[in-house]
């Protein structure tokens, strides 16, 4: 995101509690392009697939179809995942706790995505851990033969795309900000 579309950003969310304000519109459009990325990156893989069944038919396959696709699926779902949790897209089953009272409610959901953070930062630190064994190892894919550790980079952004959701719905629940789900 370029300074003049974080100038915006900020711009657009008023004076009203604008330090938060400014971060929901920076996460919502840092996780709407992850998501767009996620879109591409879907398309790109039933555009392989298609094609390498269609090939099979006439000729011999594309070499290394199951590696790619392999890293496109993990940068579709870790790039997906963020703006899903944005969108409060997950399910959400509330069958015990909708009898509690709106106070107990809202400690829950905080606990919930106070571990929900937790353990989408961990993830995502081991998975740069892991990409840079891979970098310093010189690693190379099985079939292709070719570097993919920013392939895993990109997946770790996922994940922290997802931390940043999740840190400032906490920030919402903890100050009586949103509502619902976790």
């Amino acid at each position: 995101m370029s300074s003049a579309q974080l100038n915006e950003a900020y711009q657009e969310t008023g004076k009203r509690n604008s330090v938060s304000s400014f971060w929901v519109s920076v996460n919502r459009r840092f996780n709407q392009g992850l998501a767009v990325i996620a879109g591409i990156s879907l398309m790109m893989m039933m555009l392989l697939i298609v094609s390498n069944a269609v090939i099979r038919v006439f000729a011999n396959p594309f070499a290394g179809t199951v590696e790619v696709v392999g890293w496109l699926m993990a940068i579709t779902t870790s790039f997906a995942v963020g703006y899903t949790q944005l969108n409060r897209g997950h399910v959400d089953i509330d069958l015990l706790t909708s009898r509690f009272s709106p106070m107990v409610q809202r400690g829950l959901q905080a606990i919930v995505q106070l571990v929900s953070l937790l353990f989408f930062l961990v993830v995502g630190w081991q998975v740069i851990q892991y990409g840079l064994s891979l970098m310093q190892n010189g690693t190379l894919s099985q079939t292709l033969g070719v570097i993919f550790y920013p392939y895993v980079f990109l997946v770790s952004l996922g994940f922290f795309g997802t931390s940043f959701t999740l840190a400032i719905q906490l920030y919402e629940t903890w100050t009586g900000g949103e509502k619902r789900g976790a």
